[in-house]
């Protein structure tokens, strides 16, 4: 029986996470994405997290150009399904998402920052 609410689309791109719990360490880990959705993302990654553990995740997307970093989703959630490649991640709030941009009058960089939208993932193929 399928239970997700929303459509996933396949996007592998890196991730860094940190895992909030009372038998792990809190630091940075990193891994892929496998698929996302607006309320969650499945990360590949060697780490196998119990069910329910806090983590907290960042996702860098690719970027259009060769000379600037891409946006990064930004999200908290908790891990409902391990596996022995990877993990899901239900957001427990809306993924944000944030850029910086360079201010060509001056050359100062702002980060804008939104909250993710069902139209962010229309860029990715549907899975």
């Amino acid at each position: 029986m399928e239970l997700r609410q929303d459509q996933r689309y396949r996007l592998s791109t890196p991730v860094i996470f940190s895992v909030h719990c009372a038998d792990l360490r809190s630091d940075f880990r990193d891994g892929r994405t496998r698929d996302i959705s607006r309320s969650g993302v499945f990360v590949l990654t060697s780490e196998e997290l119990p069910e329910s553990t806090l983590v907290y995740l960042e996702i860098m997307l690719p970027s259009s150009y060769p000379e600037s970093s891409g946006a990064r989703l930004r999200s908290r959630g908790h891990v409902v399904r391990s596996e022995h490649d990877g993990f899901a991640v239900s957001a427990d709030v809306p993924f944000r998402i944030s850029a910086d941009h360079t201010d060509e009058s001056n050359g100062t960089i702002k980060r804008s920052v939104r909250e993710y939208s069902t139209s962010t993932l229309s860029i990715f193929e549907r899975k």
